[in-house]
Parts: C-alpha cells; structure tokens; sequence
C-alpha cells in the first residue's frame, strides 16, 4: 500500500529579477496560491466545488 505525497518545487532562482519578485512578495502569493490549488485538485478536494 503507497503513501500518498507530492513533491513541491520553485526551482533555484539565478536570474536577479526572479529573485527580486520572490523577495517582493507578489510572486510568493501567487506560487502559495499555486501550490494551494494544485495540492487540493491532486488529493481530489475540489470534486464538486464550483470556482
């Protein structure tokens, strides 16, 4: 019997502008919010929700 998992990755940020929107805030909203999401539909806790 597995265990249920996912792994979760944003990868390494070379690029400066990538680390300052990190940094700013925005981008790390928007990958929460990303993450949120993907793990909800992946363990199946948005059957029969409407958006």
């Amino acid at each position: 019997m597995g265990v249920p998992g996912m792994i979760i990755e944003h990868g390494f940020h070379t690029v400066p502008v990538m680390r300052s929107l990190a940094a700013q805030g925005t981008l790390k909203v928007q990958w929460a919010r990303a993450d949120a999401e993907g793990i909800a539909e992946g363990f199946g806790l948005l059957k029969g929700m409407e958006e």
